[in-house]
């Protein structure tokens, strides 16, 4: 069975493609990065990349309430970069290996906190978003 691909639906692939790409190396970089500093005992690495990409998500979706960008950069941006960028399924991990470790309060702070944080960063960033587009 074959699934014919037109021009376009080839453009929007490649644009969600390099999104993603960009999103997911951003993803591990920073990651490695705050691990290496903060330690392993935590998963802050994923912590603040999702808390980060959810502050991202709420500025683009503010601002692309306004000001209309090109389809294209609604695919790179929230859909590709900002969609492997964060990560839910690594929360999710991270969740187990909490719970099954028994780490308790690490639990609770860590699941509560990113979902909270997560939403108070969105609704920050959707704020910073739309301040942008009001005149002085």
């Amino acid at each position: 069975m074959t699934f014919p691909i037109m021009p376009q639906t080839l453009q929007r692939f490649l644009i969600v493609g390099m999104g993603g790409f960009l999103g997911a190396n951003a993803r591990y970089l920073i990651g490695v990065w705050v691990q290496q500093r903060v330690g392993s005992d935590f998963p802050w690495g994923t912590f603040l990349i999702n808390i980060t990409g959810s502050l991202l998500l709420g500025f683009l979706f503010s601002l692309f309430a306004r000001i209309a960008p090109a389809d294209n950069l609604r695919l790179f941006l929230p859909i590709g970069f900002v969609g492997a960028y964060t990560t839910f399924s690594t929360f999710e991990n991270d969740t187990f290996n909490l719970l099954n470790s028994r780490e308790w309060a690490r639990l609770l702070f860590y699941t509560s906190g990113s979902v909270l944080l997560g939403f108070f960063s969105f609704y920050i960033g959707y704020i910073c978003g739309g301040l942008l587009r009001r005149p002085i």
